[in-house]
């Protein structure tokens, strides 16, 4: 198996150390950061790639030993709605898929959040805006549904 990293666009990682190593955190670790910003990226179907990434990626590891694997595999399965994409040798593709959505939520995270001098209050916000929408059925966001999976 290739590389096991999970990679961070370059243009996000000055946000992402404001969001995790500052006074202002609000995540305890990039690894928290990017599972929250994939689930919102994948809620709002924005998956651009990484035009540029950082030099130094994270351990897939991390995100296992704090059960972050779970996202990469449901949002994976959704996006390939295909059984196989939880085989091994697809574990790559799995990482890619959640890179893509991580930078999309990381995208949105940073358009509400940039100017603030404490992003506590935006998340919050956010958050709040986000379980609201879940709560009304918001046809403009997409959901994870298994219904259609292939299994061979």
């Amino acid at each position: 198996m290739a590389s096991n990293r999970v990679a961070i666009a370059e243009d996000k990682i000055d946000f992402i150390k404001k969001l995790t190593d500052s006074s202002e955190s609000v995540f305890e670790t990039m690894a928290d950061c990017l599972s929250f910003a994939a689930v919102l990226g994948y809620k709002h179907g924005k998956h651009p790639s990484l035009k540029k990434k950082a030099k130094d990626p994270i351990q897939y590891n991390i995100f296992e030993s704090r059960k972050y694997d779970t996202l990469f595999h449901l949002i994976a399965m959704n996006v390939e709605n295909d059984a196989h994409i939880l085989a091994a040798d697809q574990n790559n593709k799995r990482i890619e898929i959640f890179e893509e959505f991580a930078n999309g939520g990381l995208e949105i995270l940073k358009n509400r959040i940039l100017d603030s001098d404490d992003p506590l209050e935006p998340l919050l916000s956010i958050i709040q805006n986000e379980s609201t929408l879940s709560t009304e059925g918001d046809q403009d966001t997409i959901s994870l549904d298994l219904s259609q999976l292939k299994i061979d």
